[in-house]
């Protein structure tokens, strides 16, 4: 299945890219930031597992519901990350950075570009 065959190396440099700019122009919080991450490196390994063990054929309904949700949620909030304000603090602001994390990460591991799916 050709749907998440990606070039690797592209991703790589796309997202490396990506991130150095967001850094320079948001400035995030890095104690936020690196938890955050390190928690959606291990929510994408457990994407990545779980992506191993469905078929083939699951992958397209997956994607197209993935893709309807995105275009939703972008028709009826077109504003949605326009402002970047923190909804939760303390605490709970990690908690909930951490969850983002987690279900971004898996998202990506499931989804995202890898290697050896075709």
């Amino acid at each position: 299945m050709q749907a998440l065959a990606t070039n690797k190396l592209a991703s790589v440099f796309g997202t490396a890219t990506s991130s150095v700019t967001y850094y320079r122009r948001v400035k995030p919080d890095i104690r936020t930031a690196i938890p955050m991450a390190v928690i959606a490196l291990a929510g994408s390994f457990g994407g990545a597992a779980v992506a191993t063990v469905l078929p083939a054929s699951a992958f397209k309904p997956i994607i197209v519901v993935a893709l309807l949700a995105v275009a939703i949620i972008t028709v009826f909030r077109p504003h949605l990350g326009v402002a970047t304000a923190l909804r939760f603090s303390g605490h709970r602001h990690h908690i909930m950075a951490g969850l983002a994390g987690l279900v971004i990460g898996f998202y990506d591991g499931l989804l995202g570009p890898a290697p050896g799916r075709s």
